[in-house]
């Protein structure tokens, strides 16, 4: 009378355990195929796309020069100043390092945001900052945790983080990092940046914020500008291939002004006139 029992539960099991597998096999390619499709979100062609409507964000034309007393005065109703960068680009660097230098001399009181670090390493950046340690042992922390980090890293103008942290440093500039490091995917960056820098607004109603970060993000996709909901004002890093053709009929602007498109963004004079292969990295 056991018999039959036991040989259909035999069956039974052995069933069940091919269903398993057969289960199991299709978790798997649904996993392999969602981190395929994941991954591509920070391919070639997303990428592309996003640094493509930032260009076509920018405006068309130049309508003036905007002079540094004129920048002045809109500074006083600015609370974020955002600095678009070009990662390997040590021309736009020395215009950034001179435009805070220019800040500081007129009495505002800066603090700066960055995408050179990463949100891990604020304990050893705020300690960096109050002199209690050197620049040597700062790299070092951040190196050990990331090795690709921006302060050592030859695919980028690292002398110019070095420096930005250094000037920060010296003219006791608060600093807080944008992101995480090593980088989320590109889709959420954006969010999570705007968020920290509404954050720093909160805790700091009386600074100017100044945001350092890639100028793809400012505009379109990224468009941090408009996410954190604050008045700014961008100073983008690359013309587009239209405002190139513009910019060539702006040759005599003084190097003391900016250029300005119709859409209220600005450009140092000395902007590089390729938009092509810019290298937006990480």
């Amino acid at each position: 009378m056991n018999a039959p029992i036991c040989t259909c539960t035999r069956h039974d099991f052995r069933r069940s355990r091919r269903w398993a597998w057969l289960a199991w096999i299709c978790v798997a390619l649904l996993s392999a195929c969602y981190q395929w499709t994941d991954n591509q979100q920070d391919g070639p062609r997303s990428l592309t796309s996003y640094i493509d409507s930032h260009y076509r964000d920018l405006g068309q034309q130049f309508v003036r020069p905007l002079t540094r007393d004129e920048f002045r005065e809109q500074l006083k109703t600015t609370r974020v100043l955002f600095l678009g960068d070009h990662h390997r680009d040590p021309s736009l660097h020395a215009e950034i390092l001179a435009l805070l230098a220019w800040i500081s001399e007129q009495g505002q009181q800066p603090m700066l945001g960055i995408e050179a670090i990463g949100i891990q390493d604020d304990l050893a950046l705020q300690e960096f900052l109050a002199g209690g340690i050197g620049l040597g042992p700062l790299r070092r922390r951040i190196t050990d945790r990331w090795p690709e980090s921006w302060l050592d890293n030859p695919e980028v103008d690292y002398h110019f983080y070095r420096e930005l942290l250094e000037t920060a440093r010296r003219h006791r500039i608060p600093v807080f990092a944008l992101e995480p490091t090593p980088r989320h995917p590109l889709a959420d960056r954006d969010t999570l940046m705007a968020s920290n820098i509404r954050r720093a607004l909160e805790l700091h109603p009386k600074r100017l914020m100044v945001v350092v970060v890639g100028h793809a993000h400012l505009l379109g996709r990224g468009h941090l500008v408009g996410r954190v909901g604050a008045p700014a004002l961008a100073i983008a890093a690359r013309f587009s291939p239209t405002l190139r053709r513009e910019a060539a009929e702006h040759t005599q602007v003084a190097r003391s002004s900016f250029l300005q498109t119709e859409l209220g963004i600005l450009f140092f004079p000395s902007t590089p006139s390729n938009a092509a292969g810019d290298g937006f990295p990480r």
